[in-house]
């Protein structure tokens, strides 16, 4: 096979399997009846489901050989025959079939096709990083259908965790006030893209803010999800309204309960995330100011550690309140603490199993240690994720440092950009780095980004979505204010 075709049969594959090697001859022919070999026979039932899904077809599903693979990873061979699939679990299976389905085309000389073709070849493949996750804001503005399209777009690109984070409009049940009145979302809403995350093999993470993000909206936009409707309560938050009130009692007594609604809503995971990032102006209030802010912090972490701690649950927080701005260790990163408020030695204190969720979006430091604060935050024995954004460099170079270092995984942000060409950004790269820890990117982007733009159709066909708004990546290719008159 020249090496051309091998190249553009590669680049339809995301993240990029370590071993892809396809063979001449005639393809397998995904159509009823078709052998497939499976060494997981555990799988069989799931098997034909997906192949049912993605390809409209029943296959004949005979017990394959037995293969040494790795948790996660699988090994196809495919000839003319037969489909061969080694797996070691449930979560090999739907990985291996993801790479089928974006290797898969449609048969050729036809108007209509009948069936779809899988070039001979042999495709092997595993993690380079245990855990994998996106990170979506459910937005007040956030359309549903944007929020589903990428929590099927994580499970194809084999991240296997999705930590959601309600912008002020999950409706508490314990604390009502808790949540915009008018941009509420249905609990059934909620459930049901909760149980379709979980029914494609992603662990669901529920985030609530606990240090700082107390308004629950963006800064620059000036709202906030319970104080502008409910004024009696700013006394739980600093004056200003963005950090909450620590040596307040009743702060931590709502945030327990509203953490503890949340987590069991989402059937109790074995992770949550605290957030604990961006707490500007914390302990600025009366009594808080007569408080070591440092204590404060270290007792309210501490106390939510513990909380989940009971419940089996490991504690995902942001890092940069744990390093302190103008430290020249850290010149260049992202960091949040300051000298007046002793934040700097605060990891000292806190229990160790806590995940350290490092963000740092822009690219690598020149030097032997490209990451520093990851670093630092692995050799005081904390576990740790690392967080890119927007920076395919960054976000690439992050994945080769995580899976040279052993580090826990990778959380891909999207924040407020998840749209266009900078959801092609997050998740091709994102894709790369947590699977792989690796990619050269020798492929054009123009030409990635169709590939890209060929595997949302496929997510966007399984959601069942129709209609110009829900099709590809953006609800309009031009604003409709845009449009001139006369």
């Amino acid at each position: 096979m020249e090496k051309r075709t091998l190249e553009l049969l590669r680049q339809r594959l995301i993240p990029e399997p370590r071993i892809a090697d396809f063979r001449d001859g005639a393809p397998f022919v995904l159509e009823n009846g078709c052998r497939v070999e499976l060494s997981f026979p555990a799988s069989g039932e799931e098997c034909r489901r997906l192949f049912q899904a993605f390809w409209r077809t029943e296959p004949e599903i005979a017990a394959g050989p037995v293969a040494a693979v790795a948790p996660e990873g699988y090994d196809v061979d495919i000839t003319a025959e037969r489909l061969r699939i080694s797996v070691s679990d449930p979560a090999g299976l739907r990985h291996a079939l993801a790479t089928l389905r974006q290797l898969a085309e449609p048969e050729r000389n036809v108007l209509r096709f009948r069936h779809f073709l899988l070039a001979p070849g042999r495709i092997s493949d595993a993690p380079a990083l245990g855990f994998r996750a996106v990170h979506l804001c459910w937005f007040p503005e956030s359309r549903v259908e944007e929020l589903e399209r990428s929590i099927r777009l994580a499970a194809f690109y084999k991240f296997n965790a999705v930590v959601i984070e309600p912008w002020g409009v999950f409706p508490f049940a314990s604390h009502p006030e808790f949540c915009w009145p008018d941009r509420k979302v249905d609990r059934n809403e909620f459930s049901r893209l909760i149980g379709l995350g979980r029914s494609l093999g992603l662990e669901m993470v529920p985030q609530l803010n606990l240090l700082g993000h107390g308004s629950a909206s963006r800064v620059c936009s000036g709202k906030h999800f319970f104080l502008d409707a409910h004024p009696e309560l700013a006394a739980l938050q600093e004056p200003d309204g963005w950090a909450w009130c620590l040596s307040n009692p009743e702060t931590r007594r709502i945030l327990a309960d509203l953490a503890l609604e949340l987590h069991d809503f989402f059937g109790r995971p074995r992770h949550f995330h605290i957030g604990c990032d961006e707490a500007y102006n914390l302990a600025t209030c009366l009594a808080c100011r007569e408080r070591d802010p440092a204590q404060l912090v270290a007792g309210h972490i501490t106390f939510f550690h513990d909380l989940f701690a009971h419940r089996s649950t490991q504690c995902i927080m942001w890092h940069d309140m744990l390093l302190e701005i103008g430290d020249p260790r850290w010149e260049g990163c992202i960091v949040g603490g300051h000298d007046f408020n002793h934040l700097g030695e605060l990891h000292r204190s806190l229990p160790h199993d806590l995940l350290i969720a490092d963000w740092q979006y822009g690219k690598p430091h020149d030097g032997e240690v490209p990451w520093p604060t990851t670093r630092f935050f692995r050799e005081q024995g904390f576990p740790v994720v690392v967080c890119p954004w927007l920076e395919p460099e960054g976000t690439l170079s992050l994945g080769r440092f995580a899976a040279r270092e052993k580090l826990t995984g990778m959380i891909a942000t999207t924040w407020h950009m998840a749209t266009e060409v900078n959801l092609f950004k997050i998740f091709f790269f994102g894709a790369q780095g947590a699977w792989r820890g690796d990619y050269d990117d020798r492929f054009p982007w123009a030409d990635n980004l169709q590939q890209f733009n060929r595997h949302v159709r496929m997510v966007n066909r399984d959601a069942g979505f129709s209609g110009y708004q829900n099709s590809g990546t953006a609800v309009w290719q031009l604003p409709p204010e845009s449009s001139c008159v006369g």
